[in-house]
């Protein structure tokens, strides 16, 4: 009986997958990880001849969707396509979940620059003078964020902190509605993945004043980097990769990596996520998982650096 039990449970993996694939995002659509992930999804599909389907479930800068994954049965037709907001959450939300413990790497995908952008109507062209203005008028000027302990935020935070800078937060469940905002004139800056921006900065719509990365960004290449406006130690990129539940059969994690990196090595799938803003970064599972812990470590550090300062600023 569980030799039977045992080889049917062996069939089962090696047919894997013969039922629709649903890769959860956390966040909501439009933004990288989303581009991403149906990308991605599309390609998979092909490839195994499965459904499968991307669904959003943003809330509490992503744990919402990552608590839903993290109790789903780990049988590999649920995964969840994240960033390195995951590593920051760890410092600044109560523990619903062990994003170490309860989930398995299955490699990182690529990485993304951010930019800071302002509405177009707003008096500057340069970094600097953004600093100038917002030195000359504290709390007056409105930022955007895409959530409490996103990489976008913690963006903004760093460079606030290191020019001495007081801006006020409007908060929001994802970068989608605070860039339909920034379009829309209600907040005056916003910082996202040059992905996103790109069309926008391109269009005139808004204007982008400094990438977060330490050299340009392909997409907005006439936006200088934080270091060139005077940062000189500002570096900050995200990096976006799939997980799936702790537990999920080591056979269906190794083939999901396996073909992933096939797709992601194709030259045509290259080109295709370089004109969304991802650079391919393409790791085994194992360097996932030990970039994850580093992060965790580091920004921890970089938090509690800029709760001190904020602190300090405040007394």
């Amino acid at each position: 009986m569980a030799a039977g039990l045992l080889n049917g449970d062996l069939a089962a993996r090696a047919d894997y997958p013969d039922r629709p694939i649903r890769i959860m995002v956390p966040f909501p659509p439009s933004g990288t990880s989303d581009i991403l992930a149906r990308i991605l999804a599309q390609k998979l599909q092909e490839k195994w001849g499965s459904s499968v389907v991307v669904e959003n479930r943003p809330g509490a800068a992503g744990n919402v969707g990552m608590d839903m994954v993290a109790k789903a049965t780990p049988d590999g037709y649920t995964l969840v396509m994240t960033n390195n907001v995951v590593a920051i959450n760890v410092s600044l939300y109560p523990k619903i979940f062990d994003i170490e413990k309860d989930f398995a790497p299955l490699g990182l995908i690529g990485s993304t620059p951010m930019v800071l952008a302002v509405s177009k109507d707003m008096p500057v062209q340069s970094l600097g003078d953004l600093t100038a203005l917002a030195k000359s008028k504290p709390g007056k000027i409105n930022y955007g964020s895409c959530g409490k302990g996103t990489p976008q935020e913690l963006a903004l935070d760093l460079y606030q902190t290191t020019v001495n800078a007081d801006f006020f937060t409007v908060s929001y469940r994802g970068c989608a509605p605070a860039v339909n905002d920034l379009l829309g004139g209600q907040v005056q800056t916003v910082v996202t993945t040059t992905a996103q921006m790109a069309p926008q900065i391109a269009a005139g719509n808004v204007r982008g004043l400094a990438v977060t990365s330490k050299k340009r960004s392909v997409l907005v290449p006439d936006v200088p980097t934080f270091r060139e406006s005077g940062l000189t130690e500002y570096d900050l990129e995200i990096w976006l990769g799939l997980m799936a539940p702790a537990g999920t059969p080591e056979p269906i994690l190794a083939k999901i990596h396996s073909a992933v990196t096939k797709i992601l090595e194709e030259p045509a799938m290259k080109e295709k996520l370089l004109r969304s803003g991802v650079e391919p970064l393409l790791t085994s599972r194992a360097e996932h998982a030990k970039i994850l812990h580093d992060d965790i470590l580091k920004y921890a550090a970089l938090i509690k650096k800029l709760q001190a300062k904020a602190s300090a600023s405040a007394k």
